[in-house]
């Protein structure tokens, strides 16, 4: 945990409460395991390759979002071999160890025990990557674009030993790293992408590393993975929810919605440049504006939905009430026409009666009909 005095002086109160929150419901609480366990994968030679995860970090979140990362390391001389074992923990095949720290812990916060991790994970979820490639070769040594294409491949872990026909192509490439590419000092570039966030450096520095590790990763980047996770799961609820008449789940929706925007989004979330670069592109790169305009367009039309119904139900009490009133009206005139020209018998009184209520509706109808008829 970095010292929460220097950071202070970094980022905003509310935003480091947030990431070291005392409680689920209003922060970020951290669980770390130390695994010291060793994994190992084929590359695409066959060659066996080897690599070492040294801690597994479990991220308590509110609204009941729960976020695991998996903390890889590896020495190696190519990039190949990195994105060989990043492929390999991506399709969840980690160490046993590993595997089986996952399952005890979905199983202690669910209740709900799986037999493996893919179990575990939902439709169109899968793990996102936050990359920290830190090399001796130097960059100002190779072209610009040849330099963003490789960026691009680690971010997308994209293999050198692909056919040319189905790799992306030059132009679509680039347009995608001019979008999201961060580059700010000489000896490191980042891209920030959907399923990743790649930092690629030149001889970085220890205070970098540390920097990258407890400030963009556990701050900034889990913030943005919260909130891009939060919002698709509220809009997946909006949406299987949109067309029903149960006005009072839309109303717990937009309290709960109300207490994220409240507790959880910030405007800002530092005092300096740096971390707000990252965070706009961790955000851009997780399309978090995108899900929070669609949850916004899904609320404004079920609030008007809503408000349409409630007008008709409205309008339609105010008919029964007027209609009440209009027979109690008819039936004043008649005893009003009764006590000035008094009906002869009983058979006369009744016939009087039926008479005057008759003429009277038939002009109260008729002047509703004209009404609804000029609308």
């Amino acid at each position: 945990m970095p010292s929460l005095q220097f950071e202070r002086n970094k980022y905003y109160k509310e935003f480091l409460e947030f990431c070291y929150g005392t409680t689920p419901e209003t922060g970020c609480i951290a669980w770390q395991y130390a695994m010291n366990a060793e994994g190992s994968c084929m590359d695409s030679n066959n060659q066996v390759l080897a690599y070492h995860v040294p801690t597994l970090s479990c991220y308590l979140l509110p609204f009941h979002i729960v976020i695991f990362s998996i903390e890889v390391t590896m020495e190696t001389e190519t990039l190949d071999d990195m994105k060989s074992v990043a492929l390999q923990v991506r399709k969840l095949h980690c160490p046993p160890a590993v595997n089986r720290v996952l399952l005890d812990l979905y199983e202690i916060l669910t209740g709900n025990k799986r037999e493996c991790i893919g179990e575990m994970m939902e439709y169109g979820f899968k793990l996102k990557f936050f990359q920290i490639i830190n090399t001796d070769a130097d960059p100002g040594n190779t072209e610009t674009s040849d330099r963003l294409h490789t960026l691009y491949q680690l971010a997308t872990l994209e293999g050198n030993d692909m056919p040319e026909k189905v790799r992306f192509c030059d132009d679509y490439v680039m347009d995608t790293v001019n979008q999201h590419l961060l580059s700010v000092f000489n000896n490191w570039d980042a891209l920030a992408l959907l399923d990743s966030f790649t930092i690629r450096a030149f001889q970085a520095e220890d205070f970098q590393i540390t920097l990258w590790r407890n400030e963009f990763f556990r701050m900034i980047y889990i913030q943005s993975l919260f909130q891009k996770f939060y919002l698709q799961h509220l809009n997946q609820r909006f949406r299987a929810m949109m067309g029903q008449r149960k006005p009072r789940d839309l109303k717990n929706m937009l309290q709960e919605f109300n207490r994220y925007e409240r507790i959880c989004q910030f405007h800002k979330v530092s005092y300096t440049f740096l971390p707000l670069l990252v965070d706009n592109a961790a955000d851009n790169g997780l399309e978090v504006d995108e899900e929070r305009a669609m949850l916004t367009e899904y609320i404004e039309r079920e609030e008007k939905r809503h408000q349409t119904d409630n007008e008709k139900l409205v309008n339609k009490i105010l008919l029964v009430i007027s209609g009440l009133a209009a027979f109690s009206a008819i039936w004043d005139i008649c005893c009003l026409v009764n006590e000035i020209q008094p009906f002869d018998n009983s058979l006369g009184r009744e016939c009087g009666y039926l008479t005057v209520s008759a003429a009277l509706s038939l002009v109260i109808v008729s002047v509703l009909s004209y009404i609804i008829y000029k609308k």
